[in-house]
């Protein structure tokens, strides 16, 4: 089933116009045509199923669902270099991260992307995995202000070599991936100052996008 993001999702019946580049997409792209059915999501978490009119609009053809409220997942990745950077948040969203905090750490060699490209990143990600939202993704920043941003309710955990394994997080979590070097002191002391424990992730030494991939698929499960 082809999927599309839209501003609305509209109801049975229903007729809204497609964004243009959705629009341009299904029809140029995709080769779609009036009649066919896609499924519209929001990034909210609302889905419907809508059929495509010739001149770009949709008309709503079934109930609209509304998906179940997630625990918060939020990840504080350290920006890595290279093409890690869309590897970790395409994955992070198939998994179920809520949040993406994007830190630029001291020991970051690497500038990320333009926020409108991460963002689509994120978008596309959801769309194939099948979400109805769409996480959002915070401005680069340090780690001490993306501590601030995240749910209140979030166990804090720092990905930390030769830790324990993390607790189970009921509540949810929030877990900080450091890029390539690790964290500091100095951030591992603010991370301590924001009420995180560290977490191990195994005795090997893990490459950024190999540890989010390892600390995010344990906390899916546990949280």
């Amino acid at each position: 089933m082809r999927r599309a993001r839209v501003e609305r999702v509209p109801a049975a019946g229903e007729r809204v116009a497609l964004p243009a580049d959705v629009a341009h997409h299904l029809i140029r792209v995709l080769r779609l045509g009036q009649g066919d059915v896609v499924e519209a999501f929001d990034g909210h978490g609302r889905s419907a199923l809508v059929v495509l009119d010739g001149d770009g609009d949709i008309v709503g053809r079934g109930d609209m669902r509304v998906s179940h409220v997630r625990r918060p997942l939020e990840l504080l990745l350290g920006v890595p270099k290279g093409g890690a950077l869309e590897t970790v948040v395409r994955m992070a969203t198939e998994i179920g991260v809520t949040r993406i905090h994007l830190v630029l750490a001291e020991r970051s060699v690497a500038r990320p992307d333009r926020p409108d490209r991460v963002r689509r990143w994120v978008e596309e990600a959801a769309r194939q995995c099948g979400r109805s939202d769409v996480p959002p993704v915070g401005l680069p920043c340090s780690l001490a202000d993306a501590w601030a941003a995240t749910s209140p309710d979030c166990v804090r955990l720092f990905a930390q070599p030769g830790s324990a394994s993390a607790p189970a997080c009921p509540a949810g979590a929030a877990v900080a991936i450091g890029p390539e070097g690790g964290w500091t002191d100095g951030e591992r002391h603010a991370s301590a100052a924001a009420g995180a424990r560290p977490m191990g992730l195994g005795p090997q030494v893990l490459r950024t996008d190999t540890a989010a991939a390892v600390a995010l698929g344990w906390l899916s499960i546990s949280c």
